[in-house]
Parts: structure tokens; sequence; C-alpha cells
């Protein structure tokens, strides 16, 4: 809700997704260690919806690149690198002043 209510106060769309065992966090929880996080599609293909209020093109994966031999340094979204970091930071510095 943290990451919702930061987006939401920037004027960003987001929307909730599936927190359920992807590779890059399922040791932590699979431990018992508290995780939580950002996701911006990955392989997963995006919907006509998503695609008009985000840019890109329904039915296609978020990022074709994903786990590809494409998927390098340059396939990197600058622009969404800074808000998810951005946003990232807003949530661990909440957390470590809690």
């Amino acid at each position: 809700q943290v990451f919702a209510d930061y987006f939401i106060s920037r004027g960003l769309d987001s929307e909730e997704a599936a927190f359920d065992g992807r590779s890059d966090y399922a040791a932590f929880v699979g431990a018992g260690i508290a995780a939580g996080g950002l996701f911006t599609g990955a392989e997963e293909v995006k919907s006509d919806e998503q695609a008009e209020r985000n840019g890109g093109i329904g039915g296609e994966p978020f990022d074709a690149c994903y786990h590809a031999e494409c998927d390098d340094i340059a396939n990197i979204n600058d622009d969404i690198l800074a808000v998810m970091g951005a946003a990232i930071a807003h949530v661990v510095q909440l957390y470590a002043i809690d």
C-alpha cells in the first residue's frame, strides 16, 4: 500500500501485481524474510487498457527482451528506472525512520 500511496501522490498510474514467488524474491520469502517490491511487467502481456493508459502495444509483452539476448544495458528505460528508483528510495526512507 505504501508504494500505491506514493504513486497516487505523484499522479502516476499503477496497479497491483501478484507477489507469488518469482525468482527474484522467492528465496527470501521461503526463509521467512519479509519482502516487497515493484514490478514493471517483464514477459507478461500488456492489455489494450494498459497500453491505452501507459503507452505501448496491447497484446505484446511489457518487455520483449526479458531474459532474451537483447536483455542488456541498452534495453533499460531510464525514465521508468528513475520513477521506480525514487519510489523504492521513498519506501526505504519511511521504514528506516520508523
